[in-house]
């Protein structure tokens, strides 16, 4: 009886022999974890791929196991305690393989969104979507939430990297709410490409496609541009449409034709046509099919020329429309070196529509008086105000008036849509291309919302160490 209540209290205290060495080695397998997971964040900081052509825990001095064990074999060499870790573990509690390297990823890309959540919290938002095609044909939809935080700094982070089977708004909408081959096809494959590129019709599609685009490629970079100016963006898209409309002549055309049309290269033989002989007796007058498809004729192409600049221009008017120009137009409301319409009440009304919001005029004329005042020397010394800088200067006024406010937030360019994709770009890259989706979109986030995943290093470690002790992968105790 003694010996138990001394046991039960050694227990309690915890200075059983058994539990301080338990506490001990429960120290050792978080510090082992930790620098996996100090691995990973380096990593998909920098856009690099984990995996190589192994994953095993003893191939890690063998070529092809990837930056990962790479690392991983580099810190063995450099850390002791590291070291020692290895030495006593057992060999399928390495957490080296790709199911721990997904587990961790998942992980760490579900406290960056958790931390976003928390950066929303009550404040005013807005979502953006847009979408690209990654190389294997997938839709790859970003969703970016932009809003603003309580000093009024409008901050935008990327909420998820979804895919769909379409691109169009519906679908969108959706979204938001729900080996190579071998060597001897390599090279037919090049004999059969280089045939097609010497054709006429594929120069002249080429060197067409090619002045188009150099008509589109100003407003589409001024598009992209984080801290555009919408307005400016979509006039000078009026611009660049009224220059592609004067491409509609023949002069262009002809052009064209003689580009593509050189000789230089030489035409490959066709096959004599033989009559058939079953009309031999008939008088051929005319011929009908593939004659009349053939787009190394003139005329064919004269047609697919005119009808593709006919279908950009639609393109373009349709995309920037009736509608949407009105909406771009009311941005102007937000300029205040525009003094006929800066917070001009039926403008804002405009915006608000789209939050099925009223405007309270009052507070437009208000607000438009006092920022007039507020601005009045900036503007004349000709600096450019922004929004974003007058949010951070009269914010704690504009909170009297709340639709003003609401319609100062409002985010109306996909900007940061378009960056993400970037970043999808890097971590998908060729020799990456089997890579799951899942992976792929936590990969992307991490990389982009890089301030938050450097958090990994010190305040959330505890946290990814807890949830991963939780986890379905757990080899090792860590709590």
């Amino acid at each position: 009886m003694a010996l138990w209540k001394e046991r039960e209290k050694r227990t309690e205290s915890g200075l059983e022999i058994s539990t301080l060495v338990n506490i001990n080695q429960l120290a050792r397998n978080r510090y082992y974890l930790s620098s996996i997971v100090d691995m990973v964040e380096f990593l998909v900081v920098n856009n690099l791929p984990l995996r190589g052509s192994t994953d095993a825990f003893d191939s890690l001095t063998e070529g092809g196991s990837g930056l990962f064990l790479s690392l991983f074999e580099y810190t063995l060499r450099k850390d002791p305690e590291i070291r020692s870790v290895v030495q006593t573990i057992p060999r399928n509690a390495t957490y080296t393989s790709h199911d721990i390297q997904n587990d961790v990823i998942a992980n760490m890309s579900s406290l960056v969104t958790e931390e976003i959540v928390r950066e929303v919290a009550d404040s005013w938002y807005r979502i953006k979507v847009d979408g690209t095609r990654d190389p294997t044909g997938v839709e790859n939809i970003s969703i970016i939430v932009r809003f603003v935080k309580d000093n009024y700094q409008v901050t935008e982070r990327l909420l998820s990297m979804t895919t769909a089977e379409k691109g169009d708004a519906q679908t969108l909408t959706n979204t938001i709410n729900d080996n190579r081959r071998y060597e001897t096809e390599v090279r037919m494959e090049a004999v059969g490409l280089i045939k097609e590129v010497s054709e006429t019709s594929f120069k002249f599609i080429a060197h067409m496609v090619y002045k188009i685009l150099q008509l589109l490629d100003a407003p589409n970079k001024l598009m992209q541009s984080e801290d555009m100016d919408l307005l400016s963006a979509v006039k000078l898209v009026t611009c660049a449409s009224e220059c592609l409309a004067k491409l509609r002549c023949e002069s262009d055309f002809l052009e064209l034709w003689e580009k593509a049309d050189d000789n230089e290269m030489p035409k490959p033989s066709k096959r004599k046509r033989t009559i058939n002989k079953g009309l031999q007796e008939y008088l051929l007058e005319e011929s009908i099919g593939q004659a009349h498809g053939d787009l190394g004729n003139e005329e064919e192409l004269r047609r697919l020329y005119y009808g593709t600049v006919d279908a950009v221009l639609a393109e373009i008017s349709e995309r920037f429309g009736e509608r949407n120009s009105k909406l771009v137009e009311a941005l102007s409301v937000f300029d205040p070196q525009n003094d006929s319409t800066f917070l001009e009440a039926q403008l804002v009304q405009r915006m608000l529509n789209l939050t099925n919001s009223e405007v309270v005029h009052s507070e437009c004329a208000v607000a438009r008086q006092f920022l007039r005042k507020e601005l009045s020397g900036s503007i004349s010394s000709g600096e450019k105000m922004t929004v974003k800088q007058i949010l951070q200067r009269h914010h704690a006024t504009l909170e009297a008036m709340p639709t003003v406010l609401a319609a100062m937030t409002f985010g109306a360019s996909t900007a940061m849509c378009e960056n993400s994709f970037s970043t999808l770009k890097n971590v998908f890259t060729d020799n990456r291309r089997s890579m799951l989706h899942q992976r792929k979109a936590h990969l992307v986030q991490l990389a982009f919302e890089r301030d938050l995943t450097r958090t990994f290093r010190h305040e959330w470690k505890d946290s990814i160490l807890r949830r991963f002790n939780d986890s379905k992968h757990r080899r090792l105790q860590l709590f």
